[in-house]
């Protein structure tokens, strides 16, 4: 922390009649090659997080959140583990958030700000449970929470995953912590982030936003995921089950169909890309 500079910004107190959610204030720990670029980026997004999540599941936080941002992946590493090479991209402890910055993994397939929309989500669904949350919900929510109001919008699912769909390999919602705990093939666990975010998906759909708020109610209570569906939604877990499952049909049966048939037509595509002609491409 000697090359990082630490900001720290003051409790916002909600203003009556504006709609603004108490925030309790954030502290930003900062490379100080990059603190002067990223600083009012990220504090701009930490307290849209702040802000939106307090309305959306009615939890004001207690603490400030501090947010660290590594340019160098294995510091980032180190400091949530102990230990280098660890693939993660961001970590949630309570009040704290730890994450690469954008330097840290420079490539197309990392957007920094939609990790640290989905790492705040961890910030209110451990604090609101008092941590008794399962991992799946945490995760669940988080991201839910990417898809509808992240800085990237609309659901993004993995080919692994509709390839699981269509080998019926999702689990049943009281088993879901399984997925991400004990996984018993390669893409389990991505599979199982994005399950999590289909049933937080479908009961805000169907049950309202309300309802996913609820449940970290009945969690922080020390419900089990069986009894939080019951006592949040009034569903048994079997019946969420065959539910979820027709709701997974409605949304992905189409795509899931034509899976096979589009990994042929890749498959097709890429040889005659190998053949270099032209033509056909």
């Amino acid at each position: 922390f000697d090359n990082f500079v630490v900001a720290q910004h003051a409790a916002k107190a909600a203003a009556p009649g504006t709609g603004a959610a108490h925030n309790p204030g954030v502290i930003l720990r900062l490379h100080k090659d990059e603190a002067a670029v990223l600083e009012p980026y990220v504090l701009d997004l930490v307290n849209r997080t702040i802000d939106t999540y307090t309305k959306r599941y009615g939890f004001e936080l207690k603490e400030p959140v501090i947010v660290e941002l590594y340019p160098e992946h294995d510091d980032f590493a180190v400091r949530i583990a102990g230990l280098p090479g660890i693939g993660l991209l961001g970590v949630t402890f309570g009040y704290l958030v730890a994450m690469d910055s954008p330097t840290g993994r420079a490539d197309s397939s990392f957007h920094w700000g939609t990790t640290l929309w989905h790492e705040m989500a961890h910030v209110f669904t451990l604090e609101a449970t008092n941590h008794l949350v399962p991992r799946w919900y945490s995760e669940g929510v988080s991201v839910f929470e990417e898809w509808s109001t992240g800085p990237l919008p609309g659901r993004h699912i993995p080919l692994p995953v509709l390839a699981a769909i269509k080998e019926d390999k999702f689990l049943p919602v009281a088993e879901l912590d399984r997925g991400f705990i004990r996984p018993t093939y390669d893409a389990q666990v991505i599979v199982s982030y994005m399950q999590a975010g289909l049933i937080c998906e479908y009961i805000a759909g169907r049950f309202g936003q309300e309802a996913l708020a609820r449940m970290l109610g009945e969690f922080r209570n020390g419900k089990t995921t069986a009894q939080a569906i019951e006592a949040a939604l009034g569903i048994s877990p079997g019946q969420f089950d065959e539910n979820f499952a027709a709701y997974v049909d409605t949304e992905l049966g189409a795509v899931v169909a034509q899976l096979e048939a589009w990994q042929e037509k890749q498959a097709e595509l890429q040889e005659t890309v190998q053949r270099a002609d032209w033509r056909l491409v």
